[in-house]
């Protein structure tokens, strides 16, 4: 049997347009995915923060020259 995992945001995007859980009487919108998803996504993010803090490293060495 597949492990779900419940995720929660205030937001969410949709055709470019955020939505918030508040302007629908939510605290925030709920859903499920399967843990193989879940633990795809945070991989995702983890390698776009490394990227990002490589980015802004270089970026502080070249405005200190």
């Amino acid at each position: 049997m597949q492990e779900n995992i419940k995720v929660c945001s205030p937001f969410i995007t949709r055709n470019g347009v955020r939505k918030y859980a508040t302007d629908y009487g939510l605290k925030a919108f709920c859903w499920y995915v399967t843990r193989e998803k879940h633990e795809a996504y945070l991989a995702k993010k983890a390698l776009q923060k490394q990227k990002n803090e490589t980015k802004n490293t270089s970026d502080e060495v070249a405005n200190d020259k």
